[in-house]
């Protein structure tokens, strides 16, 4: 028999370098990340590699080290061979960690 966890919802945004906007909404289940969805006033080239960066984060260990989510972000940039404009794979990574608090 399985049971199902509760989702629990997290939200981070911040003005980073430059005045931009970034905003993470995060669903997790208590174990792993089920959900990132990352907006805000930033560009990014190709626009489609937001939503493979996004998917590249689900299934993460809730809680586990910032590093371990930079990693995972870097690798989706580099496959998507992606140009963040305005922010960066750290920004990402430390709007994750503030999300779970």
């Amino acid at each position: 028999m399985t049971t199902e966890r509760e989702l629990i919802a997290g939200f981070a945004q911040t003005k980073v370098k430059g005045g931009k906007m970034v905003r993470l909404h995060l669903i997790h289940d208590g174990e792993s990340v089920r959900s990132v969805r990352i907006n805000g006033d930033f560009l990014l080239h190709p626009e489609e590699a937001l939503e493979m960066i996004e998917m590249g984060l689900n299934g993460l260990l809730v809680y586990g080290e910032r590093d371990m989510y930079l990693s995972r972000i870097e690798e989706e940039v580099r496959s998507q061979e992606a140009q963040l404009i305005g922010f960066s794979e750290e920004d990402i990574a430390d709007l994750i960690m503030e999300a779970m608090e």
